[in-house]
Formats: structure tokens, sequence, C-alpha cells
């Protein structure tokens, strides 16, 4: 059902505009009451909108989609198409909550501004003076001061291994005067004022400013400025929580396309997302701050555009500041004001913004002011802003926006291809110069690829050039059309264009640096050329080349006749790169070759050259292999040992005895340090093979994080083995119905059996996402409810229990569970953390390897349900027990991703090693075949060590095992 709205009219009654909340006891404010039905005006003008909306919504594969029109300040027009919900076919409506994603910079821009009225903010001020104080919060650990932020910021933007290194790269903040208004404007980075370049972080930093400059929290600024005065019931931040529980309650469910093209439940941030970001101490998700994090409707976006128009927040002269594109230091237009983009067609303007969160949601909001039109759209898919290239600055790139502005406004907007184009000097194995054209056309562009490009023209400095459409490769993988041609690049802007019937695109490209890049030597390339390679994970690596600037490498394998087989991304002075297990084949033949560049960023490269393709062949037999020695060295069998519980005595062994290659053992330590680890330790017949602190002594205790649900997984099972709860029963027959967000029937079909497993069938807010033992999905809010359910049951505190069952019996006398104040359950408890030390935690591992027994003595005597945890709980993800992580299955889910994995969890580790994880790293590893425990504490891994530690960190460990043949 669609609502036609025509609003009443806002009396404009201010004497003055301290701050909204005093002026809604003067004025009217705009609310859901105060705009009233009545009859469409131009009903076939709607029709044909409605019309084509849901023709796009279905065209960009978008499930749920709400639409609003404005136009004189009244709502014309507010609908809801498809579903929130496909699985339950909840249908969207005008008043269905979305993550409006970027659509909070308007909001935060309008704030800032305010404080600049208030004469709180200066819009000149240097960001160093507003942000010395706060700056380092937006990063976990131990960054500290304005200084210490800066370096970490530099830090994190020459790490060309993580995916956002980009917001973070020439951010000279410790250098160079970068002011409000440059962070306003997304001109912050490179020379300050000069370049824009959209970046979210930096954006984001803005709430610390409003919060500097009114000793309030970024949330009360938005709920006391703009949601309270306007009475935005639908928006978070809420009002009140009453108001904030029900919009997250009722919020869509966000989708993406799986890989048969259907629909599947998406999650924003994603657990990639969040752990990049974890990985370097980022505080940053989820949450809110100036660059995203709101939750609206696109009514209560309305009231926001009305009282905009009406000046009720900020005054008519801010507000076109505001609106006001932005110019270069050196006198060049750019597409961003404060907190909107801003553009030209035909001489109107046009004042938009829009947001996206890949593979989730999206937004537009689009305002022509010489009109009095808006339009506002918000996606539970990507579709809304993704296929576009929005980030740009064109929004005629929008057919949705095109859609809008043809019917609604006075002119007509053609539409248009988007595109990217790209031209690079190359320096080619036999010495030649080429030019490569790179043009990738957008997938806002739905026709068929390639034979719907008509035509692709290339004006290069000195003219046309002698090309067409047909010279050009076409990858379908990309979108991707390409050429190479002889000679070097002029200098000079190239201008790429594409047509496609009536509709056409076109890009810009500049060569302004012509040079020479070589290649590497190939005489200190190793593998040498003709090859056999004998380990299943090689080590390619290459010399350096000269430059007196920063150098790019990227490594490549192809089939010896074929495509690609691997690759990396281009990294800063990369020299070697191992390959992981499972890409090379026993007994095929490869090449592989190294490029070279100028830029991480394949649009922005000028210059590359590529070296020549070395051949290399894989063994038939690839072994990797290690012998467990029966005897120490004077021969006699070695019995296992538990370590005392009354006192700190632990018995050790050397690495020789136990048959371990010392110097590579220490390679192995080597590399635990260098990644942000401060203890290290293996046990060995729960001997101490080896042991390390850096920065920190045996006795200190940290949280580890997830590591606990392992703990909690042997809690459980004692439980059970005692008769006092059985795991296959409903959860709430424990703690009694309401702990989640669903209905009592729903909540009754969730057993303990799919708390440990994953298997919930829900999201992290509680709410159904699937049926119960259908899916698996890392919950780690879900888990936290079998704590309660334990204490329930032994009708004792977690603590208490678990120093009878566990930590007393064992001798872990530095293990205690604290509450984290800061991590809330849904239910408004917080979580508890379990704070140990690696000699605690390989006593609990050392536990575990002897099959639950401890000096003689049974403590786990439920051998059924051990068993059983080690082992896979359920086929989606074979790599996981009960709360335990399980090596050497078929396939395997990461809890960062939902994507099926082929091989082993960790292809260089032992495939019967189980093991308890936990964010940044936490690890207690046990290998019942090497008769070993692992335990690890410690930050995020660094760099590219952070996504593959587990598979770096055994590699080194196995080459110290004593080997049984040549790999």
């Amino acid at each position: 059902m669609n609502i036609l709205y025509l609003s009443n009219r806002l009396p404009i009654r201010m004497i003055g505009f301290g701050i909204l909340i005093i002026v809604c006891l003067l004025i009217t404010c705009p609310s859901t009451s105060a705009i009233r039905q009545t009859q469409p005006a131009g009903k076939n003008l709607i029709q044909t909108f409605k019309k084509e909306i849901e023709r796009l919504r279905k065209e960009f594969r978008i499930p749920g989609l709400s639409v609003a029109v404005l136009h004189d300040r009244q709502v014309m027009f507010a609908d809801g198409f498809g579903y929130t919900d496909i699985e339950n076919e909840i249908p969207a409506t005008a008043n269905t909550p979305y993550n409006i994603a970027s659509l909070t910079k308007p909001f935060a821009a309008t704030v800032l501004m305010k404080l600049v009225e208030e004469d709180r903010l200066n819009l000149d001020s240097e960001m160093a003076g507003i942000l010395k104080n706060s700056l380092f919060t937006f990063f976990d650990g131990n960054i500290q001061g304005y200084a210490g932020a800066c370096e970490k910021i530099n830090e994190i933007g020459k790490d060309a291994s993580f995916p956002f290194a980009s917001l973070f790269r020439d951010y000279n903040c410790d250098t160079l005067k970068i002011t409000l208004r440059h962070h306003l404007t997304h001109t912050a980075q490179e020379t300050p004022g000069e370049t824009y370049r959209y970046n979210g972080f930096l954006y984001g930093l803005l709430s610390l400013a409003a919060e500097e400059a009114s000793g309030k929290s970024f949330a009360d600024l938005l709920v006391e400025n703009i949601i309270r005065p306007l009475k935005m019931t639908r928006t978070v931040p809420s009002i009140n929580d009453n108001l904030r529980d029900k919009v997250l309650a009722e919020r869509t469910k966000y989708y993406r396309l799986g890989d048969a093209g259907n629909f599947v439940l998406s999650e924003w941030p994603s657990k990639e997302i969040v752990k990049a970001l974890e990985a370097k101490s980022l505080n940053l998700t989820p949450g809110l701050n100036a660059g995203g994090g709101m939750i609206s409707t696109v009514l209560d976006l309305a009231k926001f555009d009305i009282a905009m128009d009406r000046n009720l927040i900020v005054s008519q002269e801010s507000k076109n500041t505001m609106f006001t594109p932005t110019v270069s230091n050196s006198g060049q237009p750019l597409p961003y004001g404060l907190g909107w983009f801003v553009q030209e067609h035909m001489g109107v303007k046009i004042v938009w913004h829009y947001g996206w969160a890949p593979n989730a949601y999206s937004s537009l909001i689009l305002k022509v002011p010489g009109e009095d039109a808006t339009l506002i759209l918000l996606a539970n898919s990507e579709g809304v802003s993704a296929p576009f290239r929005l980030g740009d600055g064109n929004v005629l790139t929008s057919p949705f926006a095109i859609l809008f502005l043809n019917l609604f406004t006075k002119f007509e907007v053609k539409p248009s291809i988007s595109i990217l184009g790209a031209i690079t000097h190359v320096l080619e194995p036999d010495n030649s110069h080429k030019t490569n054209i790179d043009v990738i056309i957008g997938k806002g562009f739905t026709g068929n690829l390639p034979n719907d490009i008509d035509t692709i023209t290339v004006i290069g400095p000195k003219g046309e050039l002698p090309i067409i459409k047909d010279d050009f490769l076409y990858v379908p993988q990309f979108r991707y059309f390409g050429i190479t041609i002889p000679g070097s690049p002029e200098t000079g802007t190239y201008t790429v264009t594409v047509k496609s019937g009536n509709m056409s695109g076109s890009t810009t490209d500049t060569q302004s640096v012509l040079k020479t890049i070589t290649f590497p030597d190939d005489g200190t390339f190793s593998p040498a050329k003709g090859a056999i390679l004998r380990t299943n994970t090689p080590t390619f690596s290459w010399g350096a080349v000269k430059s007196d600037v920063p150098m790019y490498y990227r490594f490549e394998i192809n089939k010896i006749k074929g495509g690609r087989v691997y690759s990396t991304g281009s990294m800063k002075n990369m020299l070697s790169h191992k390959v992981p297990d499972g890409i090379l084949k026993p007994g095929q033949a490869y090449r592989w070759r190294v490029r070279v560049t100028d830029d991480d960023n394949w649009i922005k490269v000028q210059n590359r050259s590529n070296s020549k393709w070395q051949s290399f062949t894989m063994s038939k037999a690839l072994k990797y292999g290690y012998q467990i020695p029966k005897k120490n060295r004077r021969g006699s069998k070695l019995k296992p040992y538990f370590p005392p519980t009354e006192d700190e005595q632990w018995a050790r062994i050397s690495p020789q005895e136990a048959g371990w290659n010392k110097g590579l053992l220490d390679e192995a330590f080597k590399f635990a340090r260098n990644n942000n680890t401060i203890q290290f330790l293996i046990l060995y017949q729960g001997r101490i093979l080896k042991e390390a602190y850096w920065g920190s002594t045996p006795e200190m205790t940290g949280d580890v994080a997830s590591v606990q649900k392992s703990l909690v997984s042997i809690l459980v099972g004692m439980a059970q083995e005692k008769g006092l709860l059985s795991i296959h029963e409903p959860v709430s027959r424990y703690i009694g119905s309401g702990w989640t967000r669903m209905n009592t029937t729903l909540e009754q079909q969730i057993t303990l059996y799919h708390l440990l497993s994953m298997t919930t069938g829900m999201d992290s807010w509680l709410n159904r996402a699937s049926g119960p033992g259908g899916a698996w999905s890392y919950n780690t809010p879900a888990y936290h409810y079998l704590k309660k359910v334990l204490e329930a049951v032994t009708q004792q505190g977690l603590h208490t229990l678990t120093e009878q069952w566990i930590t007393k019996p064992l001798g872990m006398k530095s293990t205690s569970w604290i509450d984290r104040v800061y991590m809330k359950l849904p239910d408004g408890t917080p979580m508890s953390g379990l704070h140990t030390n690696v000699r605690d935690l390989a006593r609990f591992g050392l536990l575990v390897l002897a099959d639950g027994k401890w000096a003689g003595k049974t403590i786990i005597k439920d051998k059924a349900y051990l068993k059983e945890a080690l082992s896979p709980s359920q086929d989606m993800n074979a790599a996981y027990g009960y709360l335990w992580w399980l090596n050497g299955r078929s396939h395997y889910m990461l809890h960062i991703s939902k994507r099926t994995r082929k091989g082993y969890l960790v292809p260089s580790a032992p495939a019967d090693m189980v093991a308890a994880y936990g964010v940044k790293a936490q690890k207690l590893y046990i290998v019942p075949s090497l008769s070993i425990v692992v335990a690890r504490r410690g930050g995020a891994p660094t760099g590219a060590a952070n996504s593959s530690f587990d598979n770096r960190l055994w590699e080194q460990l196995m080459h110290a095992a004593p080997l049984i043949s040549e790999r």
C-alpha cells in the first residue's frame, strides 16, 4: 500500500535559534502527525514512477526498496517495493528502518555547522588542535596522544596488504596543516585542500571534533539538535531506549547475491571487515560516527529534508556554504561541498549523497534546491549505489536519479554508462615500450557485454588514436576491455568514450610521468627457470628494482599454456612470496613472473614493467611429513607428565631431547615475537619445550577472547555428565523464555546443541535469520547464553563452578572470569571475558590432550561428549565441533565468512590438530600426534601475517619438527 502525501506547511515563528529542543516549543516541527494524507497530484506520473522503480528494483537485484519523493517541501509519494524479509515475505514500506550508511554524513555536517554558528568550532581550525586529546580513541590498545595516532595512521597506510590502506595513506596529520574544512570536503589527503578523495574513515573523525567542541557524545548531539526536535521516531540514535529497541527489532534484513544468483542473508560489517579492522586495532565497527551508522526510514529522512529546506536546523547562510562545491587550492572545482555532493546539470544545481555497505545495503538522497524536489531511496542490498560508482561524484550515472529528474524536474537527462579507464606505460621483457589501455564497464550497464557496446574511442593529447572496439580484448570476469599498442604513450590527458545505442559514457586518465621501470634481473629469480619443486608450498623470490620512488611488486603464476592460476596484489617492496598449500598440483608445469609498478592502484599506475615468464614443474611426489620421537636421547620411553598444582616447578625438555631442531624452533619463536606476540609456550609430553615472554611475564594475564568458548564447551559436557542438563534440550528450559528477540515458538526450537555448534539460525541481535540447524553462522552473543545456562543449572557463579571443576584441579591459579562492562548482550547484561596466561592455557590444553585425565585422576568423565566436541558437529562447517576448531577436514568455513572452502583449516599443521581461537590471534593448539600443546597470547599479527598467521606459524613449527623425508 502506498502513501501519497502533501504535508502541512510549517509556520515560521522563530525569535532565535539556540538548540532545536527550545525551537520546537515555538514552532511545529515536521513529524508523522504533521504530514496528512491527500489525493495525489499527477496520478499518471506517480503510476509511471512506481512502474519504473519496480523495474529498476528487479533489474539491479534489490530485494526491498523504500522510496519517498518530496516536492515544494511536501511528501507527495512514499512507498515500499519488494520484501524486507524474503523468507517471511514481509513487505517493504515507507516506515521500514534501514541502515543509511553514508547518509549519516549530511547529518554530521549539519551538527558541525550548528557548532560553527555557535562559535564552538571554526571551519579553518587545525584538526591537530581539535583532536589532540581524542584522535587516539579511534584505536584500541596502547596508542597514546595525537602524535601516536598519526604514527599509527601512517603505519597502516603503508601496509599494502591491508585492504583499506588507501583510507589512511597520504594523511600527513603529523606534518601538514589539516583543517576541519578539509575533512568535511574530503580534501584531507595528499596536499590538504587540493585533491578530492572520498574517505569514510577520515570523515568519521569529525564526530570526535563535534564531541570535543560540545562536551557531548555524537549520538546525543544528533538527538538533541535533529532527531528529537523533528520527532524522528523511527531513527537510531533514538529519542529513548524503547524507540531504539523497536526500530532495531523492525529493521530490514540485508541481502547479497549468492553463487547461484539467489538472494542470501548478509551482514554489515562483515566478519572479514571486522577482522581486518581489529587486526589494525581500529575501533570503528560496529557503531556510530560522523561517517556512518545511523538507521532511519524514508519518512524520517523526509522530515530532515523539510527542516533543512526551511532552515530550521542551520541558517540559510550555513546551508549555502554546505551546498557550494569546494574549489581546490589551484582553483579547480571539486564534486563535494560540506557533507553533500554538489554538481550542475544544464545550469541547475543538484545536491545529493549516497550510502553503500558492500553486499548489504545502500541509500541515496537527491535534492534539486531550485525546484524544491527531493528523492530518497533506502535499499536492503547494495543495488542502489554499488553499480554506479557514485563516489566519483556523478549522480547522473544512476538510473534511479535519472528517472526522478526526468519525471519530477524540468530538465531531461539521458542515461549514461559508468566506465573506468587507465593509460599505462609498459616495459616488456624484450625491452620494447608499449601503451596499455584498460577500460572497465560499470555494473550499472545492464546490456549484454561485449556485444551491446557499439564503439570505444580513445582521444589522446594529439588526437584520436587509430583503434576501434574490435581491436580490444574482452575479459567477461571483470567486464574489461584491454588493448596494448606499440610505443610509449604521449604525456597528457586521454579521454575514453564508449557508446551503446543512445547511451554513452566517458572517463579521463592523465599520463603525467613517463619513466622506464626496469624489471627484476632474472638471474636473481628463485627458483631458476626449469626447476622441479618438491614442496607443496614453495617460496619464490627476486631482486629489487633500483628506483628513487617506492616500487610495488605483483607475483603471478599462469599455466604453461593458458590463464591465471594465482596472483598477489601489488605490494610495496615485496621481494618474495610463499604460495599457499593447495594451489600447485603434483606433476603439473607452470610459469611465473613479476610485475613492477609505481603505485598499487591500477588506475593511478603511470609506469609498469613485466619480467620474463619462468617455467617450473611440480614434482609428482610432494612430501611434507614429520615423525614423532618415541624415545628420548637415552633411549628410554617418555612418560606423560603433569605439572604439580601446588608449586611453580615445571619440568622441561630440550629441543634436542624431544627431537626438534633448536635453530628452526628459535626461528618460529622469532616469527611469533615479530607478530605482536607477548607470551608463547610449547609443551611436549606435558614438559616445557620452550617458552618466551616479550613485554610480559609468565604471571601476567589478559582476556583471551573466544578461546573461552572451548573451555565453556568442556564445562557444558561436565554439566551433562552430572545430569544437570542435556545439550539436546531447548535453551529456554534452563533460563526461561524471552532470551531472544523471536516469538516463544521459534525460541523453543533452539537447543544447547545449536549454541555449541553455531547453528542457531539467529543473527547477532538474536533475531531469526534462518531455521535452527539449517546454516552455520558464528554467533558470539548467542554463545554467551551457554554461560547463563551453566549458572542456572548449577546455582553457582561462573567463576566458582569453573574453579571447582577445572582451574583448581589443574592448578590454573591465574585464571578468572571478569565482566566486559563495555560489551553487552542484547538483554543489556555484560559479557564476561576469560583472563588467563599461556601457562594456565597450556594446563587446560594438556587436560584435553590427555583425554580428560590429569595426573591419574579423571576430570572429564564423559568420553563420548569429549569425542563429539572434538569432531565435526554438523556438515556445513566440518572444521567446527562444539566450540572447538578442527583441522584435517575436507572443507571449512571461517568465523568471518559464510563461504565454504575446500581443504584443511590450517594446511601446514598436522591433520589431527584441534584449537581454541580468539580475536587478535589468542591461540591454544593441541596436537595429539606430536604430543604437544601450543599457547599464544598477544596483539593482532602484523601486516600480511594477520590473515595467514596460523598457516605461517605452523610452517615454521613443522620445519622445526623432525622430518621423515625431503619435502
